[in-house]
């Protein structure tokens, strides 16, 4: 094991101690933890010594005048001559004088090894942890093995070259590399960061990690850029950011530090730094371009969005590349590479069999090969399908994979779904530790979630699949709920910031938001997280809670200078108005730029008003504007489309739009509703009606919809009276008995239909 004995005085205990919780007790050796009372010291140092692979001496003036220090530096060094040990100083007392710690004979060959005062804990615990990672890459080859496989990637990293050369004189910030999830984006960064750049890193280096999602600005990547960092604890930023010193002035002095530590940054972005349209966000614009950002590349980002070539333009600053799938050769290579590294013996047969499975993801070759190692090559064969599924984007055989018989991974799976992160050790008050375990492992398997943090504490579920749980409403077993509010309480009413780790801290603002009223502190008034709230409770249905939490930022936050936040207030405040009828939303829309905005949401409120016409008049508008605006969301637009033509009986105008929504989501049931009822009263023939409402019968049995049984019900009705000639009279009854069950305004209006339907037939009857 890679031990780290911590060699230092007693007044220097406590800082040693905040190093230790850092690397893990279990990989320390400290006199408090380690040597029993009453055995012979000076044999516990010398069997402690030996045994440990770094030495870490902490250099105050104390040292000066202790014997066990001096008894420890002589020990160690004979081991150190014959490289059996690796020795480190850090002086943590700035009193300390160089040139009396040279005049100690005893002490005067560790100025060679020292390394400059250094105040906060956390930077010497990731300079040792550093060392570690080296250590255990020279002792044990396995654990190192995927990140020394890089294969496939020659053609990317000349690309990388030829970006970076072409403009001698200009300097870059920031590298943005654009490829979809699990291409192995963060995989080539970090082979870019350790081959590319003049640091001279080992190839064990791991850069500083952060995640961040749509609807993440400034203060998160603060946040987490400072969690990793640690240069203020988390009440101490709260009080700058309240006191005046802004958002930006706290990144650069984080990021200027970072440098000066020879770290950098990886951001694995979800739409924050990198928008729907392949634009840069106004916050981290304002930031890379700053005259005070360093003049090296230090921020990297793994985005799923590609930027157009204009935005490329605009930055001299920003490096910007896309990398695509890997070719069945590269994969071909890379699985073969990592069968021999983990001494799989495949034969040619089985080996083309699975490689043609690959679509060029090299996660696929990884988790091919370690499902061998664990499950042998005929079970893997059995179960490929399944193992290549991870990567078909259908969420919903992902989920019911996971969840098949296993309600702890089910639980786990919603609880993560509630937080933007979650760190580890919160789960862990809330479910027993191995069956957590048991639960992330089968997670980790299926490539669900990601890790991040300075010792990767804590977790984000994938965003598609946390969508995809909060969109079905599922939910969580009682008995757990009914735990998770008793600690989620816990928290919300912790009096001091810095005792709740960064997921739970920033739970708690939001939840403070959410339930605070007038009253609540102003520091807390943080605009993007404001806005996460205002998303939730519109999720929930709680309108006007949606306006007043809009409204108090916009009025609190007049100097909050990012377009992008106040746009994102605006607009999900005038959704709000919309569904209350509320005609501030005519002044509300006026400030958006957008034509199709603008339309947009005049049609949304025409549509929660009940005046379908004017409804139908504004969508078509707004979808017109987005064919020349370009309109990232115009897919909106089209459901809502749909849904005011079949409030006005327009269903052969709706029809293909209703298609066109159900094909781009077969699993979204408004989409099948919409499409249904479009079809089931369209002119189209009827063996072809037959076939779709089966169809979408088929699906919205599979729904996760709460409500499902009940459309269901409603789709099955329709069709016996449709196309089974059923009668009447017990048509009607039915319908009833749904009425009774369900209060809701659809078997009413199908009611309605059939009956017009019914008038009709007697007309043409006479």
């Amino acid at each position: 094991m890679v031990n780290v004995f911590f060699s230092h005085s007693s007044i220097q205990k406590q800082k040693v101690e905040a190093v230790v919780s850092k690397i893990g007790r279990d990989f320390s050796i400290v006199d408090k933890y380690t040597f029993e009372s009453g055995e012979d010291l000076k044999d516990e140092i010398d069997s402690s010594i030996d045994k440990c692979k770094i030495f870490c001496l902490f250099v105050s003036k104390e040292i000066f005048s202790s014997d066990w220090v001096k008894y420890e530096l002589a020990r160690v060094r004979n081991l150190k001559d014959q490289n059996q040990i690796k020795f480190c100083a850090f002086c943590v007392d700035s009193s300390v004088n160089i040139v009396d710690l040279k005049k100690d004979l005893s002490l005067s060959w560790i100025c060679g090894y020292l390394i400059d005062y250094i105040e906060n804990p956390y930077k010497i615990a990731r300079l040792l942890c550093r060392k570690m990672r080296e250590l255990v890459w020279e002792e044990y080859q396995q654990v190192g093995a995927r990140e020394r496989l890089f294969l496939g990637r020659e053609d990317d990293l000349k690309c990388f070259d030829q970006k970076f050369y072409e403009r001698i004189g200009t300097f870059h910030n920031t590298y943005i590399l654009a490829g979809l999830p699990n291409v192995g984006r963060k995989r080539f960064i970090k082979q870019v960061i350790r081959t590319k750049l003049t640091n001279n890193l080992h190839p064990s280096y791991e850069p500083l990690l952060i995640s961040l999602s749509e609807n993440d600005y400034l203060f998160e990547f603060v946040s987490q850029l400072n969690e990793s960092i640690q240069l203020w604890k988390k009440d101490e930023l709260l009080e700058k950011l309240h006191s005046g010193m802004t958002e930006k002035d706290i990144a650069l002095r984080l990021i200027k530090m970072m440098v000066t530590d020879r770290d950098v940054l990886i951001i694995d972005d979800n739409r924050s730094v990198i928008n729907t349209n392949g634009g840069i966000c106004d916050w981290f614009e304002d930031l890379v371009m700053d005259e005070n950002m360093p003049n090296s590349l230090s921020i990297f980002v793994a985005t799923t969005i590609n930027s157009p070539y204009p935005v490329v333009k605009k930055y001299p600053m920003i490096l910007f590349q896309k990398i695509s799938e890997l070719d069945k050769e590269s994969m071909s290579l890379l699985f073969n590479a990592y069968a021999n590294v983990k001494g799989i013996q495949c034969s040619k047969e089985d080996a083309d069999y699975l490689i043609r499975a690959f679509t060029g993801f090299p996660e696929q070759a990884y988790s091919v090969v370690d499902e061998i190692v664990h499950s042998g090559m005929y079970r893997t064969k059995l179960d490929l399908n399944l193992l290549m599924r991870v990567y078909d984007r259908d969420l919903a055989s992902i989920y019911d994979r996971l969840i098949e018989d296993d309600d702890d991974t089910k639980n786990l799976l919603v609880i993560m779904s509630m937080f933007e992160f979650v760190s580890y050790d919160f789960l862990c008050q809330l479910i027993d530790v191995d069956t957590l375990n048991a639960a992330l492992d089968k997670m980790e398997k299926n490539s669900v979630y990601d890790v991040f943090g300075t010792c990767n504490q804590y977790l984000r579920l994938n965003q598609s699949l946390s969508d995809f749980i909060n969109r079905n409403h599922i939910k969580l077993d009682w008995k757990l709920d009914k735990k998770l509010k008793e600690e989620t309480r816990k928290i919300i009413n912790s009096t001091e910031d810095d005792v709740l780790d960064l997921s739970e801290q920033l739970f708690k603002i939001k939840e403070i938001i959410r339930t605070s009223g007038d009253d609540i502190d102003s520091k807390y008034l943080v605009p993007s997280y404001a806005l996460k709230v205002i998303v939730d409770e519109y999720k929930h249905g709680h309108n006007k809670n949606v306006i007043s939490v809009a409204d108090k930022i916009l009025n609190g936050y007049k100097q909050y200078k990012y377009g992008s936040v106040e746009y994102a207030l605006r607009y999900w405040k005038c959704l709000a108005l919309c569904k209350e009828n509320d005609d501030k939303l005519f002044e509300e829309a006026k400030l958006f730029k957008s034509d199709y905005t603008y339309n947009f949401l005049l049609g949304f409120y025409y549509r929660f008003s009940g005046k379908f016409d004017k409804a139908e008049t504004y969508f078509t508008r707004a979808l017109e504007c987005a064919q020349s605006e370009n309109a990232p969301y115009k897919n909106k637009a089209e459901h809502e489309l749909v849904i005011a033509r079949v409030k006005n009986h327009h269903y052969d105008e709706a029809l293909d739009l209703a298609r066109k929504c159900y094909e781009r989501n077969s699993r979204n049931t408004y989409f099948i509703e919409a499409y249904f009822r479009c079809i089931i009263n369209s002119r189209v023939g009827q063996e072809e009606k037959i076939q779709v409402v089966d169809e979408l019968i088929d699906s919205m049995k599979k729904s996760y919809e709460p409500s499902k049984d009940f459309y269901v019900r409603m789709f099955e009705i329709q069709k016996s009276f449709y196309f089974e000639n059923k009668d009447i009279k017990i048509v009607l009854e039915e319908l009833e008995d749904v009425i009774r069950i369900w209060d809701k305004s659809y078997p009413r209006e199908v009611k309605l239909e059939i009956n017009d339907k019914l008038t009709q037939r007697r007309r043409l009857l006479r």
